[in-house]
């Protein structure tokens, strides 16, 4: 059914290593299977990881609200789990 896949949660996960940040997409929506949907050369990226910011922003990444209103719909953040690297 659509309307239910449409609600489905997703599992954004981010992983880097000294070459490449990677994002990957999966859960029930993608019916379980995880998808690589990003990768980026990890010197785009200097240094290690300080800070996350979730949620809808403009493309500055500015610590601002998105001053134009997106279209109304369903969105929803349950929750957002780090690890950190292993030693």
């Amino acid at each position: 059914d659509a309307a239910i896949t449409a609600r489905a949660p997703v599992e954004f996960t981010i992983r880097w290593d000294k070459d490449h940040v990677k994002i990957t997409a999966a859960g029930p929506a993608m019916g379980d299977l995880p998808e690589e949907i990003a990768t980026f050369p990890r010197a785009t990226f200097p240094g290690q990881p300080s800070a996350m910011r979730v949620g809808k922003m403009p493309n500055s990444a500015g610590p601002h609200d998105f001053g134009e209103a997106g279209a109304i719909g369903f969105s929803r953040i349950e929750w957002v789990r780090l690890h950190r690297q292993a030693q």
